[in-house]
């Protein structure tokens, strides 16, 4: 583990978080599931500025990280789809009703199809 690369560890928890995503929707913690869904993105994206540029940015705005990663249009779509999850889904009173009763199961299934759509790209970036 001593000779990963900077960028590797936050790949891999990306994948981590990602692989979170799926058990989460199966036991129906939705806003979870919505949750990690930003946060997989989040990491994969810091990973490619990591690796391009040599820096880590301490923010976890999806758009901004992804313009910031140079990605493509059609990858800052989807970001700016996923990103409003992080918010969403921690604060009670953002959405005017509680988190874990806010999403439906057929919206966070296509959250989760963007995710691995973003994740996928990232991958083919780095490696």
């Amino acid at each position: 583990m001593k000779n990963i690369r900077e960028f590797e560890k936050w790949f891999r928890q990306a994948e981590a978080d990602f692989a979170k995503i799926q058990i989460l929707i199966n036991s129906n913690s939705l806003d979870g599931a919505a949750f990690y869904s930003q946060q997989s993105i989040e990491k994969g994206l810091k990973a490619l500025i990591i690796k391009t540029k040599k820096q880590l940015p301490r923010i976890h705005d999806l758009l901004a990280l992804s313009k910031m990663a140079n990605c493509p249009e059609e990858i800052i779509d989807k970001c700016k789809i996923i990103n409003p999850y992080y918010i969403e889904t921690r604060y009670p009173d953002f959405l005017g009703k509680i988190p874990a009763e806010s999403f439906e199961k057929k919206e966070i299934k296509k959250v989760l199809k963007l995710c691995s759509e973003v994740l996928e790209w990232i991958k083919k970036v780095l490696y």
